[in-house]
């Protein structure tokens, strides 16, 4: 049997058709061979796949130069988008922005030519944690929310708690600590009941810092103590985006507690169950709203909504449409409409006029900028 360093300087095409060797001119290597008739043509992915999860940055960029040289061969256009992603997450996760926005504008690009929803969004997602790490944080959201309407769309509990995720961080980042709180324990729900624990460290540690941000430093260290349970008997580690949150939290909690307090506080904490971690995510959100700062409890409390849903709620007392409200907030018309139902809900009414009624007797819209400010 070859080695697995052994590279097989031949292409498998498309299906129906032989194997062909590649010429001196078309000179490249395809590090996995696999039958085309079968599986669609080689499939490189699983080697970046595991390179990148492992950590080795320089075999997951290899591995995508290889495949996306190999699709450009055989002019394959779902394969040069699925090797460009790869690239692009390599450049991500090195913290290259500008490289990695690039390269996911062009798979962006593809995947909506090519009509896949659950390509865009994945790579929506991820495109939108590189526009936070760019410092632009409205079209971060606005990329989120567009990507997680598509998850939901498609039933996909995992990414929708992944994307959520994501949307507590910008929250956070903000310190607009009730929505993150509310985002980070909407995603730890996602993920456990899609059963994923290899990314539950994500909204734990997200949680944690929130509480450490309002004053439960206890409540903190618990949370990271079921993280680092979490990182051990999953394996997973924690990514460029988690590093920072867990560090803050860490730093607030240990100085709150002490060294022997935050130990044992974290320590009795790693064997818990995901009824204990819903329970401490409970715990945060209610924590988080009452420490909300006077001007922003008011007499009606807001009615739940959140920041974005006020924002909406704003522009719908100005008789905008879905599209106007969509150019003004930088959103998609399908997550204005998602927002929309979500204000009806919450305010127990039926149409856009009854909510704008039953808001302003509330007292959710009393002391709120006028919505001429979006235009």
């Amino acid at each position: 049997m070859p080695s697995a360093r052994c590279r097989l300087r031949t292409v498998l095409v498309r299906p129906g058709t032989r194997p062909r060797r590649l010429d001196a001119a078309e000179s490249c290597s395809c590090t996995l061979w696999v039958n085309a008739n079968r599986c669609q043509g080689p499939r490189p992915q699983l080697g970046r796949s595991f390179a990148i999860t492992t950590g080795n940055l320089q075999a997951a960029a290899q591995f995508g130069q290889e495949g996306l040289a190999v699709w450009d061969i055989v002019d394959d256009p779902t394969g040069r988008a699925s090797a460009l992603y790869a690239l692009a997450m390599v450049e991500e996760i090195q913290l290259h922005w500008e490289a990695a926005a690039e390269l996911y504008d062009r798979v962006l690009v593809a995947w909506r030519e090519l009509d896949e929803p659950f390509l865009l969004a994945r790579s929506l997602a991820l495109r939108a944690g590189v526009s936070f790490g760019q410092g632009d944080i409205e079209r971060a959201e606005a990329q989120q929310e567009e990507a997680r309407d598509i998850f939901r769309d498609l039933g996909d509990r995992r990414w929708v708690g992944l994307t959520t995720w994501y949307l507590g961080m910008f929250a956070a980042a903000q310190r607009r600590f009730p929505d993150a709180a509310r985002n980070y324990r909407d995603s730890l729900r996602a993920l456990l009941e899609a059963s994923d624990f290899v990314w539950l460290f994500k909204p734990l540690t997200g949680l944690a810092e929130v509480a450490a941000e309002i004053g439960r430093p206890e409540t903190a260290a618990l949370l990271l103590g079921a993280v680092d349970g979490l990182l051990h008997h999953t394996g997973a580690r924690l990514l460029p985006f988690d590093r920072p949150i867990y560090g803050r939290a860490e730093r607030a909690a240990r100085t709150a507690l002490g060294e022997d307090g935050f130990g044992a506080t974290s320590r009795a904490s790693r064997a818990g169950t995901p009824e204990d971690w819903l329970a401490a995510a409970d715990a945060v959100v209610t924590a988080a709203e009452d420490a909300r700062s006077p001007r922003r409890r008011g007499a009606g409390e807001h009615a739940g909504l959140t920041d974005r849903e006020l924002e909406v709620l704003r522009l719908l007392t100005a008789r905008r449409t879905d599209r106007e409200i969509a150019e003004a907030l930088f959103l998609s018309p399908r997550t204005v409409g998602s927002h929309v139902a979500a204000i009806l809900g919450k305010l127990g009414v039926h149409s856009r006029q009854d909510a704008v009624v039953q808001a302003r007797q509330r007292g959710v819209l009393l002391n709120e900028p006028d919505a001429s400010r979006y235009t």
